[in-house]
């Protein structure tokens, strides 16, 4: 499951990009397109999240485990987070 969520995070940066392209360029001429296929994308992501990731991981980690993965998230640094 977890290459398919990368694959999405990648096309979910790709709109991004293109979203603020269209903004500071300011043609706009594709945004509402751009921001309608983000949400497609993203609600899928979320929904899979959701409902196969976040419960797969309850089930195969254990507690020192999940407790090892938040602190480790709480140290990285803001210009590390990309």
């Amino acid at each position: 499951p977890t290459e398919v969520m990368r694959s999405e995070h990648l096309q979910i940066k790709d709109f991004l990009e293109k979203i603020h392209h269209e903004i500071i360029t300011d043609t706009d001429k594709e945004i509402t397109q751009l921001e309608n296929e983000l949400l497609e994308v993203l609600t899928n992501h979320n929904q899979k999240e959701e409902g196969i990731l976040y419960p797969w991981i309850d089930n195969s980690a254990s507690e020192t485990e999940i407790k090892d993965a938040f602190r480790k998230m709480e140290n990285i640094s803001v210009e590390n987070r990309g």
